[in-house]
């Protein structure tokens, strides 16, 4: 499970920022605008050995640059790959970082292409006898899209719950990951702590499709 701690190795040269010419000044505590000479040189960015392909919420691709020798990295790539939250509260200027592990109600999980889906918590299944993770998905795209997960485990133990949604343009629908008892009994879980996925998103109409980050949920 990726933590916030995860982050410490990144912290010997290199800024992770949201900014691109506009910096905030930490000591006046307000936006001065300074002029900075931008390097690109094709930086690439590996977590564990495995490629990351930055991009901002609209899935489009945000290059690493320099300044004055300081690395700065797209926030919200390295959030995601590293199962965080990531939003940006314009009114304080505040990047906001929440660890997925303690996501309350109404998180939004992902957001991305028109795309979103929102957390609605844990709870005892509605039909059977298990526990679900309640999601409400919005789609304000102009494709139909298939949403499934992977790489799924409980309590760290790989597990395989039962999920899979579909929407059509400008509709929205409420869906559930679906524990069911006599399978977590199996891997030898009794109760549900801590609960990774990626979420594995395809595109009907042309084909193409895209991942969530890691993310990681608790009761």
């Amino acid at each position: 499970m990726k933590k916030l701690g995860n982050l410490k190795g990144f912290s010997l040269g290199i800024a992770v920022c949201l900014i691109f010419i506009v910096l905030i000044s930490p000591a006046m505590a307000a936006a001065v605008t300074k002029t900075a000479n931008l390097v690109y040189n094709n930086i690439k960015i590996t977590l564990n050995g495995t490629a990351l392909t930055p991009e901002d919420v609209n899935g489009n691709v945000v290059e690493p640059f320099i300044i004055d020798g300081s690395t700065y990295l797209p926030v919200r790539a390295i959030g995601n790959a590293l199962g965080l939250g990531v939003d940006w509260d314009s009114a304080n200027n505040t990047v906001l970082l929440t660890n997925g592990a303690s996501a309350p109600s109404g998180t939004v999980l992902l957001e991305k292409n028109g795309i979103k889906i929102t957390y609605l918590g844990i709870a005892p299944m509605k039909y059977g006898d298990g526990e679900e993770i309640k999601l409400y998905i919005e789609n304000t795209s102009e494709n139909k899209y298939y949403i499934w997960t992977k790489d799924e485990s409980v309590n760290g133990i790989m597990f395989y719950p039962i999920f899979s949604s579909y929407v059509v343009p400008g509709k929205s629908a409420y869906d559930s990951l679906e524990f069911y008892r006599d399978q977590l009994e199996d891997i030898h879980v009794s109760s549900i702590q801590t609960v990774e996925f990626v979420f594995d998103i395809y595109c009907y109409d042309n084909g193409e499709g895209f991942e969530s980050g890691i993310i990681t949920i608790s009761k």
